[in-house]
């Protein structure tokens, strides 16, 4: 083995360590001097696949001046990276097993003390059980702050089918975009806009395993909404398949306002 591979990694490894003291202690300051005079927000946005959490995420950010943290990019980030946590992320999949919900908390906290999340973040992916739920709502204790609202998309599960079932995905991997034979088509059929490379339909994107991810999303996610809902800080929003991007936005817009 070249000797430069081992000193890479030791370097990486301190690297990482001083990054994380660096985020440690600049949130802590960020916190003691300066969230009392802008308060933190903390946003969860639950709905099923193909519901539009990841376009809303992008969309309600900048209006909020907070960051969109997706979960499982930075879970695929983690491991990408081979770090520590990712290296458990991995080992839990290979072995067929959940992500334990400590794991994943701890993901979380080490991703949210980084100076983007500083003043909050909407969460998209996260919490995904109670005991997520749970524990989340204690880590954001400790910080003197809590969710702020969470945000369902409550949409029709023929829409949710006829979206899915006409969505096309980029099969480079690096690119990954997405569009719908219906709704936001490729200028070229069957080309993806960004990379050139082909699109082509997800093997779960055919209706009967759509409506199996679908029946096991709202088994899961049912408590999740009664969880909130009983803190008073649930907002249901009911988007139709014909609505616009922009259109959900606005709706999602004036629910978190009112």
């Amino acid at each position: 083995m070249p000797i430069t591979q081992p000193l890479f990694g030791a370097c990486r490894t301190i690297f990482a360590f001083f990054g994380t003291c660096f985020n440690e202690a600049g949130f802590y300051l960020v916190r003691t001097l300066f969230w009392q005079f802008r308060k933190p927000r903390y946003i969860i946005l639950l709905g099923p696949p193909g519901s539009g959490k990841g376009t809303l995420a992008t969309q309600l950010a900048p209006a909020l001046r907070i960051k969109a943290m997706s979960t499982g990019d930075v879970f695929r980030r983690e491991k990408a990276a081979n770090t520590k946590f990712g290296r458990q992320v991995k080992a839990h999949l290979a072995d067929g097993s959940l992500v334990p919900d400590s794991l994943t908390l701890a993901i979380v906290r080490r991703e949210l003390i980084r100076p983007r999340y500083w003043f909050g973040a909407i969460e998209d992916g996260f919490p995904r059980t109670i005991a997520q739920a749970e524990q989340f709502e204690l880590l954001l204790a400790k910080w003197g702050v809590s969710v702020e609202w969470t945000v369902l998309l409550d949409v029709n599960d023929d829409d949710l089918i006829d979206r899915l079932s006409n969505r096309r995905t980029c099969t480079n991997k690096s690119c990954g975009r997405t569009y719908n034979l219906k709704y936001e088509r490729s200028v070229e059929a069957g080309i993806c806009d960004v990379c050139h490379a082909p699109t082509a339909q997800r093997d779960d994107d055919v209706p009967e395993v759509i409506s199996a991810r679908l029946r096991t999303y709202r088994e899961e996610t049912q408590p999740l909404c009664n969880y909130y809902q009983v803190r008073n800080v649930l907002a249901s929003v009911h988007p139709t398949g014909d609505m616009t991007k922009q259109e959900v936005f606005v709706l999602v817009k004036a629910a978190l306002q009112g």
